[in-house]
C-alpha cells in the first residue's frame, strides 16, 4: 500500500508502526532476559534489569533486521528514539507482571 510521504496519513501510519514495533521489542526483550536467567538456573525476581541504552540498541537492531513495509523506508533518528523510549517502560511493565514473587523460596535454596 503506497502512502504519499509527508502526508498526514503517512505520518500517522509511521507512528502506528513505530508504536507496534516498540511493543514487539519490549516483549522479545523480556522473553530474552527471562530465558537467559532460566538457562542459568535463576529466577526472574526483583526490578527490571534493562536500561534505556539497551532499549536503544534493541530498537536499532529491530529496525535493521525486521522486514518492514516498503513504504516505511528507513526510520529517522527521532523515530528510533521514540520507539526506544516506548519500549523501555513497556518492557519494565511486562517484566513486573511476569516477575516471580521475591517472597517465595527459591527452589535452589531448598536443596
Amino acid at each position: 500500500m503506497s502512502r504519499p510521504r509527508g502526508s498526514a496519513r503517512h505520518e500517522e501510519a509511521r507512528r502506528e508502526l513505530t508504536n507496534m514495533s516498540a511493543m514487539r521489542i519490549a516483549s522479545v526483550w523480556v522473553t530474552d532476559i527471562r530465558a537467559a536467567l532460566a538457562a542459568e538456573g535463576r529466577r526472574a525476581i526483583g526490578g527490571w534489569p534493562g536500561t534505556v541504552a539497551e532499549a536503544r540498541e534493541r530498537t536499532r537492531r529491530f529496525f535493521v533486521h525486521e522486514q518492514l513495509p516498503e513504504w516505511f523506508g528507513t526510520p529517522s533518528t527521532l523515530e528510533l528514539e521514540a520507539a526506544a523510549r516506548l519500549a523501555y517502560p513497556m518492557a519494565r511493565a511486562h517484566w513486573a507482571k511476569l516477575a516471580d514473587r521475591s517472597d517465595e523460596p527459591d527452589p535452589v535454596d531448598e536443596l
